[in-house]
């Protein structure tokens, strides 16, 4: 999100020379949209985080620490 910021506003199109048409979109960074992905961040790292967290509990610290 940090490094979306500095193109905040900027404005961009791309042509497409085979049938002269035009797309242009310019970049907004909204309260929700950060919102929205830093909700999808923690969500991400929670369920990827999840599985490794419960096989690391059911192992003795010593065989964790031999397999790590």
């Amino acid at each position: 999100m940090i490094m979306v910021a500095p193109f905040h506003g900027y404005q961009i199109g791309a042509m497409n020379w085979n049938t002269f048409t035009d797309v242009s979109f310019a970049y907004r960074l909204t309260p929700g949209l950060i919102a929205s992905s830093i909700g999808v961040a923690v969500l991400l790292g929670a369920v990827g985080g999840t599985i490794p967290a419960i096989v690391a509990s059911r192992m003795k610290p010593v065989d964790a620490l031999r397999h790590g």
